[in-house]
């Protein structure tokens, strides 16, 4: 017991390291490492180890622009989680992965589960605002104007960031449905926060939607700090087993 505690013990050390590679920004080399620590996690059957190793490699992909490569780790990451809360982390990473993937339906179903779960407050806030931006980008005003008023009880405990990402997702959804005037006014809250918190990639967002609402342009739906990338095509064919089994954990 004690070789095999010792063995977990050094497997999160080495974790711990290619997480402070990938912040350094050796996005390779820390790919690279977690790669090799998931072989032996599998190899001394170490659950929780593979799990953090998986999910690192989401992460780690997810930054490198390979996203839909990132799936399927961050979905085996939610799967051998043995704690509930790191199960809704790496669920809610999920769901930012699929909603950069454009697989916005699989997202959703992400985000429900994961608000079912009764996360931890900072999860719980990223996981509206994405329920906001999602409902734009899919057009749904009934689930826009829903997420809307639940997310009310938040304004006065998000940082600042987490409220430019808020203000930012409102301005849009309200632009996307029909209220401009509403639209800019959030946008130009959104702006404010970024701007007096040098949050640079909010500044352009903003400034990008209120650019086209200015040109009246359409649709509204899609300014993100966060981007996306792919489509529904995909070269991962597993993909599509994830979304049907997330689709499923949605419904419940």
């Amino acid at each position: 017991a004690a070789a095999v505690g010792d063995t977990h013990s050094v497997l999160l050390s080495r974790i711990g390291d290619a997480i402070v590679m990938k912040q350094l920004g050796n996005l390779k080399g820390s790919e690279r490492a977690l790669r090799q620590i998931l072989v032996e996690a599998e190899a001394a059957g170490d659950k929780d180890a593979q799990a953090r190793a998986h999910h690192d490699v989401g992460a780690v992909l997810v930054h490198q622009g390979r996203t839909e490569e990132a799936i399927p780790h961050l979905y085996r990451a939610f799967e051998l989680y043995p704690r509930e809360e790191h199960k809704l982390r790496a669920l809610s990473d999920l769901g930012e992965a699929l909603k950069r993937a454009r697989r916005y339906g699989a997202a959703r179903a992400a985000f429900t589960a994961v608000l079912r779960g009764n996360p931890p407050e900072d999860i719980r806030a990223c996981t509206m605002i994405a329920l906001i931006e999602l409902s734009a980008l899919m057009n749904d005003r009934v689930g826009f104007y829903r997420w809307k008023r639940e997310s009310a009880s938040l304004e006065d405990v998000l940082p600042p960031e987490r409220l430019a990402d808020l203000y930012l997702q409102l301005g849009v959804g309200s632009a996307t449905f029909g209220k401009p005037r509403t639209g800019e006014r959030l946008l130009r809250k959104a702006l404010k926060i970024a701007e007096a918190h040098g949050l640079s990639e909010y500044i352009f967002a903003a400034h990008s939607a209120l650019d086209r609402l200015d040109q009246r342009a359409t649709p509204y739906a899609g300014a993100s700090a966060h981007g996306a990338r792919g489509g529904p095509a995909s070269e991962f064919p597993e993909l599509a087993t994830i979304e049907h089994k997330l689709e499923v954990l949605g419904a419940r």
